[in-house]
């Protein structure tokens, strides 16, 4: 069975347990958007496989932009966060799941 590469985007990856999951997600093969409110603090975690953005998850113009970075960066249509997933739409979604294309399906 051929695993299929996930995207992730990911807030609070400043430190602790956001900045792990994205070294998780990586060393699974998966890419990254890791987001935080002070990029300048994103800067060891960039590379072939993770993008940073910056992201105040309280304002929601800056969770659309984050999600749509995203969505041109990696070409997703699916993006995963362990804590929550955001939809290509920028709707938030259950706790720990994955969002596909098309409509969004609100927590």
């Amino acid at each position: 069975m051929t695993r299929t590469e996930r995207v992730w985007l990911i807030t609070g990856c400043s430190a602790g347990f956001g900045r792990e999951l994205v070294r998780a997600a990586v060393a699974a093969g998966d890419r990254v958007m890791a987001t935080a409110r002070r990029p300048e603090q994103l800067a060891g975690l960039a590379g072939d496989r993770v993008r940073t953005h910056a992201l105040d998850v309280t304002d929601p113009a800056q969770v659309e932009e984050a999600v749509q970075a995203t969505l041109r960066e990696f070409g997703a249509s699916t993006l995963h966060d362990g804590r929550v997933a955001v939809g290509d739409g920028g709707d938030v979604l259950r706790r720990g799941r994955g969002h596909q294309g098309g409509g969004a399906a609100p927590a």
